[in-house]
């Protein structure tokens, strides 16, 4: 099943996504998530997913020639063009720049969702949605989308007007191209009767209720701005960081594997350990019967004590384990919430060869998460000497705080060296 992600940003500033999912019988909506924007790690799950910023735009008539540096400009070579608030494009697109595939204006769901769920035969129309405040009247041309008007007010009894008027303009800005025949109505209804149209209410998949929040019908929009076979105009295309997605995603995923891998294996051991003491009480118990019933079962009681004997050392290779497994699972128990590590080093200590220096680099939500690991890192006993070698905000996310920590590791435990 192939799946495209799409966001938008509601009235707060917030991100809704949509995810779409395509299957045998066509697209459909997934799931719809929502997450404060200045939730960075929120963000930072978003894995190997690339998704499709829905962007608001304005469309301008190109020969106005109005150039400022805080608008962000597409599709300059076209009688119309879009612009959006370079302060805005320039924020989101630093959040998302290790997922974003493209920033599309948020008005192509006018052409998206026709193409994806009304008919395949119908490449150039006339689509329009009903705001609050107007009607926003598509014209898509061969799936492109060429321009959206924004027409008040948006009563149903102007609605015929407004077209005449978005006809009479358009074929005077683009007379070699033919104004569509075929209309989609998106949210209005039955409710236009001009005779030289086709109109078309298109049904959407899934709840209706869906389709009536703006911010999701515009996710949706943009997940299919590059799956719906449509020409999508974009302010950008798939920033550097987003062609290594998949590679990070399996980076984070192999060293979760990692870590469950060590808790398992430790696990493991301590069951194996379980059952060779309950082995060597059966075995035993086997001895000391034979001791009651006959003296002439020597023997048998040799060949018991020699395998008992070999359980006992067998016990012994098992109960023999250095620090290395202990540290990792240690460090995942004491670990507070909020603080992550994205390296471990080690290197050995002249004249100490039953000990290692370590290194410790992550980030964190806060500096009391890092004080508070280094608390508990303390009284762990085969740890000493540590030392904070630095911890300072991230140059990259201003919300998180690097650390760097130093100390030294016994290898194995003192107790167990001198009974060797």
């Amino acid at each position: 099943m192939k799946k495209t992600y799409g966001i938008s940003l509601d009235d707060s500033g917030g991100y809704i996504m949509a995810t779409m999912a395509r299957s045998q019988r066509g697209w459909n909506v997934a799931k719809i998530s929502q997450w404060e924007s200045a939730d960075r790690f929120r963000s930072l799950m978003l894995m190997h997913r690339g998704v499709y910023l829905s962007m608001p735009a304005r469309w301008e008539s190109s020969r106005l020639e109005i150039e400022s540096d805080d608008r962000v400009r597409a599709r300059e070579n076209s009688p119309f063009s879009l612009v959006a608030r370079a302060e805005m494009f320039d924020l989101h697109s630093r959040i998302l720049d290790k997922n974003l595939q493209a920033v599309v204006p948020d008005d192509v769901f006018l052409a998206t969702l026709p193409c994806a769920f009304g008919d395949p035969e119908c490449a150039s129309f006339v689509a329009i949605y009903k705001t609050d405040v107007c009607y926003k009247i598509g014209v898509v041309i061969n799936r492109e989308l060429i321009v959206v008007f924004p027409m008040a007010p948006a009563t149903p009894e102007s609605l015929a007007g407004h077209m005449a008027r978005v006809r009479h303009y358009f074929t005077s800005i683009h007379p070699q191209k033919a104004f569509p025949a075929d209309l989609y109505l998106l949210n209005v209804g039955n409710t236009f009767d001009g005779k030289e149209f086709t109109a078309h209410a298109l049904s959407l998949p899934g709840d209706p209720a869906l389709w009536k929040r703006e911010a999701a019908l515009k996710a949706a929009g943009a997940a299919l701005a590059g799956a719906a076979n449509v020409d999508a105009v974009q302010f950008s295309g798939p920033s550097p960081a987003a062609r290594l997605r998949t590679i990070r995603a399996g980076a984070i995923i192999i060293s979760a594997i990692m870590v469950l891998a060590v808790l398992l294996g430790g696990i493991g051991i301590g069951l194996n350990e379980l059952w060779m003491s309950g082995r060597i009480k059966a075995y035993q118990a086997r001895y000391e019967k034979v001791l009651e019933r006959n003296a002439g079962y020597q023997k048998l009681l040799a060949e018991n004590e020699a395998l008992a004997a070999k359980i006992l050392r067998l016990q012994s290779t098992f109960s023999e384990r250095t620090n290395w497994g202990r540290l990792l699972q240690t460090l995942g128990d004491i670990r507070p919430d909020g603080l992550y590590f994205d390296r471990l080093g080690s290197e050995p200590v002249k004249g100490a060869p039953d000990r290692v220096r370590l290194a410790f680099t992550g980030w964190a939500k806060n500096e009391t998460a890092v004080t508070t690991f280094i608390q508990k890192l303390q009284s762990v006993p085969f740890i000493a000497q540590l030392q904070l070698s630095g911890m300072g905000q991230d140059q990259e996310h201003k919300d998180v705080v690097r650390f760097r920590i130093y100390g030294t590791m016994a290898i194995r435990d003192s107790s167990k060296a001198a009974g060797k």
